[in-house]
């Protein structure tokens, strides 16, 4: 059984492709130029432009992104840049076209410039609860944008992006079942278990912060937070120039 390198495959296909596509552009603009020796476009070439314009623009659209594709096309076959496409019409294109280190580095630090409580967990005003959703958010956010990496040329990237997938799912699996059972159980009962009986408060008029400091797991799960604090302050804050000082409340 002979293994077929495909990679072999993809490089022969991209040279072959170029080769070809170079030679047909320079027979197409030779054309052009020998027919304007031979053939009179004054008489009826701004008329024609008039009357086609719709055309002519739809032409030249087309053939953009004609080119664009061939050179996305190649460059993913060396899964050198990546390609996104915010806006696309007839009559504009606006394409961001990077490095995907550069396109993976710049979405992970707009998304987690508003990410607070990676870097600062406030216990006398956050929700657990809530910032549960956003660390599973954040770790499937994760997940799927390195997938523009490279393991190879982005090792450093890739595997600073494996260990905060790492660090983020032994907190969610350690934490994440016991508090939300419990949460759900006094939000429904809409009780709170205090030592003294007749105090009078309910989960619907205490503080956030009186209600979770009654977990029975309160101070391992808050150290537990500070732990992904400390990790994302240590090691994720310089990599994404994440300017987390604007949270020293």
């Amino acid at each position: 059984m002979h293994l077929i390198d495909m990679k072999k495959i993809t490089d022969s296909l991209s040279s072959y492709i170029a080769k070809h596509l170079t030679k047909l552009i320079f027979i197409i603009l030779l054309a052009m130029l020998i027919s304007m020796f031979y053939i009179d476009y004054s008489a009826w070439v701004s008329e024609k432009f008039k009357n086609n314009f719709s055309i002519v623009s739809s032409t030249i659209v087309t053939t953009v992104i004609c080119l664009v594709s061939y050179i996305a096309f190649t460059a993913y076959l060396g899964k050198k840049y990546s390609l996104r496409i915010d806006k696309l019409s007839l009559g504009g294109l606006n394409i961001l076209f990077d490095t995907s280190r550069t396109l993976y580095t710049n979405s992970v630090s707009n998304f987690l410039d508003s990410k607070r409580t990676l870097f600062r967990i406030e216990p006398k005003y956050d929700n657990f609860s809530d910032v549960f959703e956003s660390y599973f958010e954040t770790y499937n956010f994760f997940r799927h944008e390195m997938k523009i990496l490279d393991p190879k040329r982005d090792k450093d990237l890739y595997d600073l992006t494996n260990h905060i997938l790492q660090e983020l799912n032994k907190f969610l699996t350690k934490n994440q079942n016991n508090y939300r059972r419990w949460y759900q159980k006094i939000s429904t009962d809409n009780t709170i278990e205090y030592s003294g009986e007749g105090s009078g408060k309910f989960f619907y008029n205490t503080t956030i912060y009186e209600i979770q400091k009654t977990y029975y797991a309160y101070a391992e799960l808050l150290d537990s937070f500070r732990s992904i604090n400390t990790f994302f302050e240590n090691h994720v804050k310089v990599p994404f120039e994440i300017n987390s000082e604007k949270w020293n409340w």
